[in-house]
C-alpha cells in the first residue's frame, strides 16, 4: 500500500496514525464519521483563511 502513496500522502498518513493514537484506524462500522484529523485540518485551513482576510483588510 505505501508504494503508491506519494511523500506528501506518506506524511498525512503518519500524521493521521499519531494523531489518531497509536495506529488507531477509522472503526469499519462507521464509515459516515467524519475522520477527526481532517476535521482538524479543515478548521486550520478555516482559520488561515481567517487570518489572510485579516491581514488583507
Amino acid at each position: 500500500m505505501y508504494e503508491e502513496l506519494d511523500d506528501g500522502e506518506l506524511i498525512r498518513e503518519a500524521m493521521r496514525r499519531a494523531f489518531n493514537g497509536a495506529g488507531a484506524e477509522q472503526p469499519a462500522t462507521d464509515k459516515k464519521a467524519p475522520d477527526q484529523f481532517d476535521v482538524l485540518l479543515e478548521r486550520l485551513a478555516q482559520s488561515d483563511r481567517q487570518e489572510d482576510r485579516r491581514g488583507a483588510a
